[in-house]
């Protein structure tokens, strides 16, 4: 890695420095290119990728993470009906893909996140709604820990299991660009 840095150079710099610094969000073509010296995006698009890891995607307008506020974000208001359908359909071959085009492994009780971050309801409320579900169908919760698989059974243990729970996964959608503004 260190010799695809040097090899970069300083006429990357500032191109690698801005997008560290604006990470989850994005540069445009235009701003990328006005960071470095003329024509050297082109030579080291490469270089550039493989010093990030394969962090860089190309789309048709610039990226904003958008942290989950009620009132203010939610999940992209499109993906609604497929995710109601993928919550109904439990043998769907279907899979669902972010805005980046990635591929997302959402479990059962992840499209009812999905479905509840909409932008009404807090994140204790969403939390406060998957422990009633739990409650009313008997689920009990259980996570392994430090190579123990430990229970949580009452309503004070899965009340602090989704509160955490909900700030992940909120957190994780917006590392995917999955909510919008409204």
């Amino acid at each position: 890695m260190l010799k695809v840095i040097l090899k970069i150079g300083l006429a990357m710099e500032r191109l690698a420095n801005a997008l560290v610094d604006i990470y989850p969000n994005s540069l445009s073509i235009k701003e990328a290119l006005g960071l470095i010296d003329k024509g050297s995006l082109s030579e080291h698009i490469f270089d550039i990728n493989s010093a990030l890891n394969g962090g860089i995607n190309f789309h048709t307008k610039a990226q904003k993470a958008l942290k989950y506020e009620v009132g203010k974000t939610r999940v992209i208001a499109s993906y609604k009906s497929f995710i109601k359908y993928l919550t109904r359909d439990k043998n769907h071959i279907l899979g669902f893909v972010t805005p980046l085009n990635k591929s997302a492994n959402f479990g059962e009780i992840d499209y009812e996140f999905l479905l509840l971050l909409d932008g009404k309801n807090t994140k204790s409320e969403i939390a406060k709604k998957l422990v009633e579900k739990c409650q009313k169908q008997g689920i009990t919760l259980k996570e392994e820990k430090d190579g123990k698989i430990i229970s949580y059974k009452t309503i004070a243990e899965q009340q602090a299991y989704f509160n955490k729970a909900v700030d992940i996964f909120a957190k994780g959608l917006e590392d995917y660009f999955m909510f919008e503004e409204f």
